[in-house]
């Protein structure tokens, strides 16, 4: 038998195998946050409205509030929403307690900070949470707003 002479293109090159790992690191790099990380849940109204007071409180550089009455929810910006028929707004911490016919949810500091607040929030058999039950906090520290169904 003869043997075949070994040429010189048989294989790959060293260049040619690193560009192909690095290619497969960037593609890795990009789609595996996609991949691992849950969908984020749409936030109820309430939170929405938070995060917004929160951010008016850091733009402005004032200390903003944030309060009960009745069925409304108040931002000392003067910004309010109404709560949809039905839905239950409890608060935990600050204790309740109603000053001047207002209940405090929450104070922003300007520099993104809060009081610990604590709330549960049902919400009626209707719209986007539907019989939905939430538990929201917003951290001291952080003034992040965190929500979770109960």
């Amino acid at each position: 038998m003869k043997e075949r002479p070994i040429s010189a293109s048989a294989g790959f090159s060293l260049l040619e195998l690193l560009l192909a790992l690095a290619i497969f690191a960037i593609a890795t790099a990009v789609l595996l946050p996609r991949l691992t990380t849950k969908m984020k849940r749409p936030n109820p109204e309430i939170v929405e409205f938070l995060e917004r007071q929160r951010a008016a409180a850091i733009d402005a550089g004032r200390v903003a509030t944030v309060s009960l009455t009745g069925g409304t929810l108040s931002g000392s910006n003067g910004e309010h929403i109404d709560l949809a028929k039905g839905v239950r707004l409890t608060p935990i911490w600050p204790k309740p307690s109603i000053y001047l016919a207002r209940q405090l949810v929450a104070i922003f500091y300007p520099d993104g900070t809060s009081i610990a607040s604590e709330f549960d929030l049902d919400n009626p058999d209707q719209g986007e949470f539907h019989g939905e039950r939430f538990h929201i906090s917003i951290t001291p520290m952080q003034g992040e707003i965190v929500h979770v169904p109960r």
